[in-house]
């Protein structure tokens, strides 16, 4: 299950960054059209670190910091 969410983040993240009309993403973003696309990936997101951090306790590092740097990444 842990892959899967990372394979679903890891995913999603490199479709919008080398796929992306930045111009269209906007329209879409102000049109409420990206809701569902934005719940998958924090869902998978949080699932992810959520599910790393039970089977490590060490990963805690790695887990704050994905929860970090995915917002700032994305309102950047």
């Amino acid at each position: 299950m842990e892959g899967l969410c990372a394979v679903i983040a890891l995913l999603y993240g490199t479709l919008l960054v080398l796929f992306t009309n930045y111009g269209a993403l906007q329209v879409s973003y102000e049109n409420g059209d990206l809701n569902s696309t934005i719940v998958v990936f924090a869902g998978a997101c949080v699932g992810w670190v959520g599910l790393r951090l039970v089977r490590s306790p060490d990963a805690a590092q790695l887990g704050w910091s994905s929860v970090v740097h995915a917002p700032l990444a994305w309102w950047a």
